[in-house]
């Protein structure tokens, strides 16, 4: 097959060329000064590699070496999917079971207000609530003592604050209503396809303090 391809390449091919009547140069071509320069300098490094073949092939193996070990002991980074700040901050969070819609909306509503008036409120869009349901893992929770609150914020590069600034104001103070029975900050809008949390553990029983001291 290679002496063929040779055959073609050196008798059929300047034939061809020669029956379809191509134009005829006199003289040499001009050849430009920086082709000139890079082809006398590829050529010397050519005949360089090739006269010291030992040293090229031990050369080449000690780069790959290090080339791996640099990503083996973490000098060079690999991050597979970057994980960007979310654009929007989600809450859900449950009241004593038994609370009515109206008592959680009460709940939801001094939370909002309490999130539009935080110091870092110039980094937030919009406060979005949703009362008598949370979404867990793309499915929806209905219950009169659930409510979901959504803080949207503003693009990340004109973010004056962090996320976890803003989460920790905001945990602060939930942290202190009695009436709220449990809450979880969610990330949304991270892109990517659908995915659950990293951790979930739920616990379901009917007795209520023994529930409370497992979730403790």
């Amino acid at each position: 097959m290679l002496t063929r391809s040779l055959f073609e390449s050196l008798i059929i091919l300047p034939s061809h060329v020669a029956d379809l009547g191509g134009s005829k140069f006199k003289g040499e071509d001009k050849e430009h000064k920086l082709q000139k320069w890079l082809t006398k300098s590829y050529r010397k490094g050519v005949k360089k590699v090739l006269k010291h073949r030992g040293k090229t092939v031990i050369a080449l193996v000690l780069a790959m070496i290090l080339s791996i070990s640099a990503v083996v002991g973490g000098l060079v980074k690999i991050q597979f999917f970057q994980r960007k700040n979310p654009k929007t901050i989600i809450i859900n969070l449950s009241t004593p079971p038994g609370t009515s819609l109206e008592k959680t909306d009460e709940v939801v509503t001094d939370i909002e207000n309490f999130i539009l008036n935080i110091p870092e409120k110039e980094d937030i869009e919009a406060v979005v609530s949703t009362v008598g349901k949370y979404r867990v893992n793309y499915n929806d929770e209905f219950d009169s003592k659930n409510a979901e609150i959504k803080v949207d914020l503003v693009d990340a590069d004109d973010m004056k604050f962090s996320n976890n600034q803003i989460k920790n104001r905001i945990r602060a103070y939930v942290e202190k209503i009695p009436s709220i029975y449990t809450y979880a900050f969610k990330e949304g809008g991270r892109g990517g396809p659908p995915t659950g949390d990293d951790i979930s553990i739920r616990i379901i029983g009917d007795n209520m303090g023994r529930l409370e001291e497992l979730g403790e």
